[in-house]
């Protein structure tokens, strides 16, 4: 193009611009389709589900969920567990080829094992997805190396901001999790990719945040003594879930016959989920539930309905579903299915915030126990992803909740530096055994 005598050549960082947007776009529209899709699938559920009885249903829906995502991947000869590590080894490595079915394998995946009960997440499909579709549109448009390292990160960062419509953070997740190299233009490409996803996200899931909060929530700042120490209790409790998630992986990792890996996998999820079927799936309802004030949805559908009453027993339920929350995410992840890590540790937060103002209450206090359970959510993710600012913005996000920062920023802070220190702890430990 000229313009007068000079030509006018448009710049590659226009072009990286667009393509960010485009990608951005599209991951969230395949992040909405697999939102929907699980809710269609958990509906269908439910209709099948009695109240106040152990429901043998679970027992099935959790052998469709594993045996069907490995009889998935069996069929396209691909392995897709672990999608958040694999994104990160490949950013790390320069490994940005994909092939074609990788922009839509991981969320097929993912809606079988999630879907039908699976007890983990749904973001690192999507960010292995959007990673594909970017990678895929840098090539198309025959960009440099670098844009199209730049449009990876913009694929993965929109995944996660589609699927928990959370623009900031996704783009923290481009910051925290891949370590992208953020240059003024970098910055721009994801910051246009995640607000596509999420504008794609949010607007055809009908303008509903994924944790529906239906009360007036007003963050109180003097219960800031009491927030710290909810940041060091879960600091503590980030620590045993990473480890307890380790153990499971190692476990499940170590059984070499995938089948018999995947039986020994639905069998002991199914069980747990017929005890304790608020942890059936992703679990959003049940955060939703708590954060309004309902507490009942704990032991629904489960053998202890009709003690919802009893709060010393919900209570040590609760206690029991903390336990073993890290292990049924290791166990899925590494048992045959495709999931994520960062939604169980939402539901985990919200489990640990209403344990912790419920005993502070009996024992005389009065604590908020929706305001807990909220920034309860931020520090765990933060001390078990060790991703703090991106688990502060998707805490304020997925329930918009802004006027809780400085809440999630202590709480968080807490729980991410106890566990960070634990760490570091165990690193230089080993090092001085083997010296």
């Amino acid at each position: 193009m000229r313009i007068g005598k000079r030509r006018f050549v448009w710049p590659e960082g226009g072009t990286l611009i667009v393509a960010a947007t485009v990608t951005g776009t599209l991951a969230g529209l395949g992040t909405f389709f697999l939102r929907r899709g699980m809710e269609l699938i958990a509906g269908m559920s439910r209709f099948w589900l009695v109240p106040d009885r152990v429901n043998l249903i679970f027992l099935a829906l959790l052998a469709i969920a594993i045996f069907g995502a490995v009889f998935y991947q069996k069929v396209i000869g691909e392995n897709l567990a672990g999608s958040t590590g694999q994104i990160r080894s490949r950013f790390a490595s320069g490994n940005y080829d994909f092939k074609r079915n990788h922009i839509f394998s991981p969320l097929i995946g993912c809606l079988v094992t999630v879907g039908f009960g699976g007890s983990a997440g749904a973001e690192g499909p999507c960010a292995f997805s959007g990673a594909a579709i970017g990678s895929k549109i840098a090539k198309m448009f025959r960009m440099s190396p670098q844009s199209v390292r730049i449009l990876f990160g913009c694929g993965a960062a929109a995944g996660i901001s589609g699927i928990f419509k959370s623009p900031i953070g996704g783009l923290f997740f481009a910051v925290e999790v891949l370590k992208m190299e953020m240059t003024v233009v970098g910055i721009v490409a994801v910051t246009f990719a995640c607000l596509a996803a999420f504008c794609a996200a949010y607007v055809l899931g009908g303008y509903v945040w994924n944790v529906q909060i239906m009360t007036d929530m007003i963050f109180i700042p003097e219960h800031f003594g009491w927030i710290a120490l909810l940041g060091v209790a879960c600091g503590i409790y980030s620590i045993y879930y990473c480890n307890t998630q380790d153990f499971a992986s190692r476990f499940f990792k170590s059984i070499g016959n995938i089948w018999l890996r995947a039986a020994i996998c639905a069998v002991g999820l199914g069980v747990m989920i017929m005890i304790l079927p608020a942890m059936f799936g992703e679990g959003y309802n049940i955060v939703s539930d708590l954060v309004n004030g309902i507490d009942r949805t704990l032991l629904e559908f489960g053998p202890f309905y009709k003690d919802f009453d009893r709060m010393p027993l919900v209570l040590c339920i609760v206690g029991v579903m903390l336990l073993l929350k890290g292990a049924a995410v290791g166990a899925v992840n590494s048992g045959g299915g495709v999931a994520g890590e960062f939604v169980p540790t939402i539901f985990a937060g919200a489990l640990l915030g209403f344990m912790f103002a419920t005993i502070a209450n009996m024992c005389g206090h009065a604590l908020p126990v929706d305001n807990f359970v909220l920034i309860a959510t931020a520090a765990v993710m933060a001390g078990t992803i060790k991703a703090p600012l991106m688990a502060i913005f998707i805490a304020a996000e997925v329930s918009d909740r802004y006027g809780f920062l400085l809440g999630f920023l202590l709480a968080a802070g807490i729980s991410f530096a106890i566990s960070k220190l634990w760490d570091i702890s165990l690193k230089v430990s080993r090092t001085a055994s083997r010296g």
